[in-house]
């Protein structure tokens, strides 16, 4: 027979099972060890989706990467092209980046820190040649396209979990894509 008790906790979910007369203490992060393998392959998913929207899409129902609608104005951004990675684009990317303003007009810098890329894809193998050392690189084989880099600002998060469901909670301002098809 087994016995068991939880308490959350800042968090934390205290588990405490009586099984054959032992006592078992673990702890474990809120969404679950069931739930944790899940996260990453959902994550990248919505870079995979991020052009065409067919499953997760920004606030303004409009795929993640592409042009947007502040709900509060008629201003639009756009967080997205199709260049493929060299120099030129990544710097024009950040550019964009840093020169983004909010609903208002008012600056509102993103320092994309980080490229996500498919493992040894197209996208990979320039990033190593380009090297720039300001930027981290995530290479994951869950990327689909061979072509596709994605960068992220890793000081502000647009990804939330709830209900064991990812979605996207603020305007993708924080995240650019490119197809990387010309």
């Amino acid at each position: 027979m087994i016995k068991q008790t939880s308490e959350t906790i800042e968090g934390f979910t205290s588990t405490e099972q009586l099984a054959e007369g032992e006592f078992i203490e673990g702890y474990s992060i809120t969404l679950g060890v069931q739930d944790r393998k899940m996260v990453p392959d959902d994550v990248y998913e919505i870079y995979n989706d991020g052009f065409q929207g067919k499953e997760y899409v920004a606030p303004d129902a409009m795929p993640l990467f592409g042009v947007h609608n502040w709900a509060s104005s008629t201003r639009t951004y756009n967080n997205s092209f199709n260049l493929k990675l060299t120099q030129t684009a990544l710097k024009v990317a950040l550019k964009i980046g840093l020169d983004f303003v909010d609903a208002c007009g008012h600056p509102f810098p993103q320092t994309f820190d980080t490229i996500i890329v498919k493992t040894g894809g197209e996208a990979d193998r320039r990033i190593k040649q380009i090297n720039n050392k300001k930027i981290n690189t995530i290479r994951t084989d869950r990327i689909e396209s061979e072509t596709a880099w994605f960068l992220q600002t890793t000081d502000c998060n647009a990804i939330y979990c709830e209900n064991n469901r990812l979605g996207i909670v603020n305007p993708p301002f924080m995240m650019f894509g490119s197809t990387g098809t010309k």
